[in-house]
Formats: structure tokens, C-alpha cells, sequence
């Protein structure tokens, strides 16, 4: 008990040593901002007079009158002093469940500015007044609610260093390397709390996070409720270059004080735990000096969790490595998980030893790649097995491709399954036909035949459908049970004109014995220069498919849905400001022609790189602008930046709440092009190994 208790006040003293240098540092900088470094005030100075060129005028053409194509008069730009801009929406909505009613109304504000010493200063906060009607208990509650995340992000200071702060509902984060697309993740549960990260030029990063546990919830506005216990983090990073290369490494140090995670994600009451953990890290890569060359890592990872409840320790080892040698990239590593091993309060893959190794071949023509990992229990509660998975795919001609892919387990219970598709282009859009089967040594079977569409006549409107079969054999106690199933999807995105959009989505699924499906309907209306008028409408019933039976162990199982029945609507009247001239738009001229920018992050589950009809929308994350500016996707993984510099942009998406094991290439980045006036639509869609 006393190395425990040490430990603990160890852990203590150290985060909130860190957190006094951080806040000094913070001070110290403000301190120093209103006489800002002459290095800082002859760069920016120079660059205002030498390289900025004139203020762009959107000017009229003789002989048409100064509205857009809609009749709606254009909002006049003010293009001095910095980037800023700020809205304020008025919010109603009421939504039905099975045994309770609720209604709200509130008021949300939002807002951001760039300045050239503090960094870019964004944040959003909403106050809702809340009335909860339970008819069977004869109950009626009232609350006010509210939830706010504030954002600080590329603050300079002396010595090359920078920060990157985050205040409110936001991500417990983690380091850079526990995201270099390793064959494990670790989770990022939610806070209501802060960040703060403080970078160096050189290559050193500090990281130091804390708050109370809670879950993102709401719909169609992002919500937050919190739970019981908190999280504490503190991490370090190095970035140290090498011979024809660079080292990484870093270590990280987290607590969790009474925190149920497990029981809050299904609204179950459970009692708090107390938990440790740290990671550690170290990686090697070569080729990172000369971008032509091919490229090679190396990288060793490590966890060690201790649950207080009851003392237990346990340890987990993996090594990653991989080399890109022309069109083909080979991967593989091993790892030792022991069990009940933990990241923070939360399961990770655990009781689990082996290897594993990829290969992956890409030509103008052929995508084939393949995978096997070898799985051993150290527990001896399994007997040892293994999982592979292969897949092509055959680009025919520029309209036509087929593909293929199985997957075959034989560990803790065997399980195979494979598909087949067809992709090609035609008068009507893009079509996509697949067929998958699957079957477990439980007796259970899956057949489902799919067909996929994304019709392209409508210029101003982008609609898919889908249309699937289904046989099931579900084993029950005394027997199997078949069943047959239909579904359908639709997903439709109406430009009506500039100032009015329409967005429905629909999936249902019919069986003999049950029938599931969700539906959404959004209409945004400009109606005056600035202003805009919104509603939803939305409706479920029953519970998500299970997920597929043959996959990796090391893959999280993520926790079966509920079946649910509720619906609601949502009112929100907004008034948009943005004014000020933007220092350096990535890749562009200095000016003041802006457009829209807008899109949706998804579950890629076929790996296409479109949204089809049924892929799930990834909820609340957070999309940074040019690693500035920040937005947090709705429930439908919808975002917005109303008001863009026209020009070339980059979108970063922050996968630290994307659920596992799901990753986006490119670390999240994605370039967008914005032009005058016009609205730009991205999809951003994630992917699983």
C-alpha cells in the first residue's frame, strides 16, 4: 500500500508541476506579447509591405446588378484589421423516446480571430434551458445545460516554440507516435477539461492534459454530459534527426481517478476504478532526407497498465516496422500483451502473444494486398491459431474494376468470410454490386448481396442509393433460426440554389421478425445577407447491424448497440459576421474573395473513398482549416466553415475520437481548393485495417 500511495503522489506532483510551467510559460508570453520580438515585427512588416498585394474587390460587371445568381443583394466584406469572425444561432429543439419526452431552447455563440503573436483564438459555447417529461413515472424535471470548447492554436513564442491549447469538451489527446499507423491503438476517452501542447522547431513536444470524464451525446448540435471521475496525462515527444533519416521517441503518463468508462458508454451505473498507465516509444526512420529514395521504420512500443482496485499489473509489447521498395510495401512486427492489460481504465487487446506481417503491391492496374498474424494465448485460456486476410482489386479500364477479398480466423473461435464486387461508371453514375458470405464454427451464417449507386445526372444534386438482401442462420438454444432480410439507403444532397441546400438520409432494414431503420432530413435557408434559418427533422427505430464475424483479434470489439425508438426536431436561427484580411492563406494571394467550405467524414467500410447510402457517419470530431481554424462534426459527421478565403486549403481531422480501429490516411490531411462565391463539398472517409 505505501508504494501505491507513493506512486500516486508521485504522479500528482509531477502533472501538476507541469501544468504550473505551462500556465507560467502561458504568462510569460502575454507578458511579452504587447512588445513582441523585433525579429517577429520586421518579418511581419516586411511581408505586409513587400509580398501582400491589393485588397481583391469583388467588383460588379457593367450593366448587372449587385446581387448573386439567387436575387439575394451581396453581403459588402470588410476587409480590414485580422481574420476574425463570430455567429450567434438560436436554438430549439424537442425530441421523443421511448420513455421520456424533453424539449430546449438555448442560444450557442461562436467565434474566431488570427492574430499574428497569440495564434489562432477560436471557440464555441451553448446555454440551453431543458425540460424532461417522464408520462410513466408522472415526473417533469427542468435543467439548464451548457457546454463550451475554446481553442488556442499556433502561439509562437521565443526559441522557435509554439502552443496549442484546448479548453472544454474536448479529447483526453495522445502522442504523435501512437498514431503512426501501428497495428494497435490507444483509446482517447472524452473530458470536459484541457490540453495543452507546446511545440519546439527542433523537434521537442510537451503534452499536458486533464479533466473530468464524460461522453459526447446530442443531436443535431454536438452535446457533452459528464460522468463520474477524472483523467490526468502527461507526455513528451523528441524529434532528433539522424543519417539519412531521423529518431523519434517519446513517453506518456496517465491516471484515471474513479472513472467508469464502460458502464457510462451504455448508460449503466458501475462502481469507479483507479488506474495507471504509461506508454513508451521509440522509432527509426530512414529516407526521410531524400523524398525520391524509398522509405524504411522501425518502431518499438510499450504499455504498462496497474489497476488499482484490486493491484494488478500488466505489460504490453509490440514492435512495428516496415520498407516501401518501389510499388510494393512489406510491414510486420510482434507483440506480447499481457492479460487485462488497460489504457487507462479502458480494455486494449490483451492475453495475446505473436507476429504479424503485410504486404501490399499497387501498379496503375492491380491493389493486391495480403496479411497473417500468428496468436497465442498467455494465459493458455486459447489455443494458439492465426488470422489472414487477403484482397485485389483489378482496374480493367477507367470505368470498370473488380475486386475480391477472404478472411479467415482460427483463434478463440473459428470464423471465414469473403466477398466479391463489380465497380463500374455508365450514363448514370457509378455503380458498385458486391457479395459477401460468412460463417462461424458457432453455426451462425451471413449472405447479403449489395448494390451500390451514386447517380451523377443531377448537376446540382449528389444522390446515392442502395439496395441489399440478406439470409441470416442465427443459432439459439434449441435450434437455428433463418431469416431473411431487405434494406435500403439513400443519401441526398439538394443545392436548390446559393441560399438553400437540402440533406436527407434514410436507412431501413425488414425482416419477418423485426424491422430497423433511421432517418434524417435537414433544410438551410440564406435568406438575408448573413443570416440563415435551419431545421431537422429525425427518427430511428430498432438497432445497427452486428458487426462482421470473421476479424482480428487485435481488432476492438466495439460494444453492441441498443435498440432504440426516439425522434426529434431542431430550429436554429443564425447570424454570421466574418471581416478582416487573411496574413497568409496557404498557396494563395492575400485578399477577401471567400466562399463556402463544407463536408462529412464517414466509415469507409469498402474502401472506395465515396460515402455510400449505408456508411455510418463518424460524429463529434474535431476538423482543423490550415491547422488554424477548428469546427466539430454533428451527428451526421457533418462540418462547416461558413466563410473561406478563397484558394488552396488543408483540412486536418483530429482522429482522437474516432472509434477503433478506425484511422485516416494521410495523418487526417486533405486538400481542398475554395473558389469565389462557390460552395466546395469534400468527403473525408476513415478506414480499418
Amino acid at each position: 500500500m505505501r508504494c501505491s500511495v507513493s506512486l500516486d503522489c508521485f504522479n500528482f506532483a509531477l502533472v501538476c508541476a507541469l501544468a504550473g510551467v505551462a500556465v507560467a510559460s502561458v504568462s510569460v508570453q502575454a507578458a511579452h506579447a504587447q512588445t513582441p520580438p523585433t525579429s517577429a515585427i520586421t518579418s511581419t512588416t516586411n511581408l505586409a509591405i513587400s509580398t501582400l498585394p491589393a485588397p481583391y474587390q469583388d467588383k460588379v460587371i457593367e450593366g448587372l446588378s449587385n446581387e448573386d445568381s439567387d436575387g439575394l443583394a451581396l453581403k459588402k466584406y470588410d476587409v480590414s484589421g485580422l481574420p476574425r469572425g463570430y455567429s450567434l444561432e438560436g436554438l430549439w429543439d424537442q425530441r421523443r423516446a421511448a420513455l421520456q419526452n424533453s424539449s430546449a431552447t438555448g442560444l450557442k455563440i461562436s467565434g474566431y480571430i488570427d492574430t499574428p503573436y497569440y495564434g489562432s483564438l477560436s471557440g464555441q459555447a451553448t446555454l440551453q434551458n431543458q425540460v424532461v417529461n417522464t408520462p410513466s413515472a408522472g415526473q417533469s424535471t427542468r435543467a439548464q445545460q451548457w457546454s463550451y470548447s475554446l481553442r488556442q492554436i499556433g502561439m509562437p513564442f521565443e526559441g522557435g516554440w509554439r502552443a496549442d491549447n484546448a479548453l472544454g469538451m474536448i479529447n483526453l489527446p495522445s502522442l504523435d507516435l501512437s498514431k503512426q499507423h501501428t497495428r494497435l491503438s490507444l483509446p482517447n476517452p472524452a473530458i470536459l477539461g484541457f490540453s495543452s501542447q507546446f511545440q519546439q522547431a527542433q523537434g521537442l513536444s510537451v503534452l499536458l492534459s486533464g479533466g473530468q470524464a464524460g461522453s459526447f451525446d446530442g443531436y443535431p448540435a454536438s452535446g457533452f454530459k459528464t460522468t463520474q471521475g477524472d483523467y490526468a496525462l502527461v507526455g513528451v515527444q523528441q524529434r532528433t534527426a539522424a543519417v539519412d533519416g531521423v529518431w523519434r521517441w517519446g513517453a506518456s503518463l496517465g491516471q484515471a481517478h474513479n472513472v467508469s468508462s464502460v458502464a457510462a458508454a451504455v448508460g449503466a451505473s458501475a462502481p469507479g476504478r483507479d488506474a495507471q498507465s504509461a506508454y513508451l516509444s521509440a522509432r527509426r526512420e530512414w529516407g526521410e532526407r531524400r523524398p525520391s529514395s524509398d522509405e524504411s521504420f522501425v518502431q518499438v512500443n510499450a504499455v504498462t497498465s496497474r489497476q488499482a482496485t484490486d493491484d494488478t499489473h500488466s505489460t504490453g509489447l509490440w514492435v512495428d516496422s516496415g520498407i516501401t521498395l518501389g510499388a510494393h510495401q512489406y510491414s510486420g512486427g510482434f507483440f506480447a500483451l499481457e492479460p487485462n492489460l488497460n489504457w487507462l481504465d479502458l480494455p486494449i487487446a490483451n492475453d495475446l502473444q505473436g507476429a504479424y506481417g503485410r504486404h501490399a503491391w499497387r501498379t496503375r492496374q492491380w491493389t493486391v494486398e495480403s496479411g497473417l498474424e500468428l496468436f497465442r494465448s498467455i494465459s493458455g485460456a486459447t489455443s494458439a491459431g492465426f488470422f489472414t486476410n487477403h484482397n485485389a482489386r483489378y482496374q480493367y479500364s477507367s470505368s470498370v474494376n473488380w475486386g475480391a477479398a477472404v478472411s479467415f480466423r482460427r483463434y478463440a473461435g473459428d470464423a471465414q468470410s469473403g466477398l466479391l464486387y463489380s465497380q463500374f461508371s455508365n450514363f448514370l453514375g457509378s455503380t458498385r454490386l458486391q457479395g459477401n458470405a460468412a460463417s462461424a464454427s458457432t453455426g451462425e451464417r451471413q449472405y447479403k448481396i449489395q448494390l451500390d449507386h451514386d447517380w451523377s445526372f443531377f448537376q446540382t444534386m449528389r444522390l446515392s442509393t442502395a439496395l441489399t438482401l440478406e439470409r441470416e442462420r442465427i443459432p439459439e438454444p434449441s435450434r437455428f433460426s433463418n431469416t431473411n432480410s431487405a434494406g435500403a439507403a439513400v443519401n441526398v444532397d439538394w443545392i436548390l440554389s446559393n441560399n438553400l441546400t437540402l440533406s436527407h438520409s434514410l436507412q431501413g432494414r425488414k425482416s419477418a421478425n423485426s424491422k430497423q431503420y433511421a432517418f434524417n432530413t435537414n433544410v438551410s435557408w440564406s435568406f438575408a445577407p448573413g443570416w440563415s434559418l435551419q431545421g431537422s427533422f429525425y427518427a430511428n427505430s430498432g438497432s445497427a447491424r452486428a458487426t462482421a464475424l470473421a476479424q482480428s483479434p487485435l481488432t476492438a470489439v466495439q460494444a453492441a448497440s441498443v435498440s432504440t425508438r426516439d425522434s426529434g426536431v431542431f430550429v436554429s436561427l443564425r447570424y454570421q459576421n466574418d471581416a478582416g484580411r487573411a496574413s497568409a492563406p496557404l498557396g494563395g494571394a492575400t485578399g477577401s474573395a471567400a466562399g463556402k467550405l463544407q463536408g462529412s467524414i464517414f466509415l469507409d467500410d469498402n474502401k472506395n473513398a465515396k460515402r455510400d447510402a449505408n456508411e455510418r457517419s463518424a460524429a463529434n470530431l474535431t476538423v482543423l482549416l490550415d491547422g488554424r481554424f477548428a469546427a466539430q462534426t454533428d451527428a451526421q459527421g457533418r462540418f462547416e466553415f461558413p466563410f473561406v478565403v478563397a484558394g488552396p486549403h488543408i483540412l486536418t481531422v483530429i482522429s482522437d475520437n474516432l472509434p477503433l480501429p478506425w484511422s485516416l490516411d494521410n495523418d487526417g490531411r486533405t486538400q481542398v481548393r475554395v473558389y469565389t462565391r462557390e460552395t466546395t463539398s469534400v468527403d473525408i472517409g476513415a478506414v480499418k485495417p
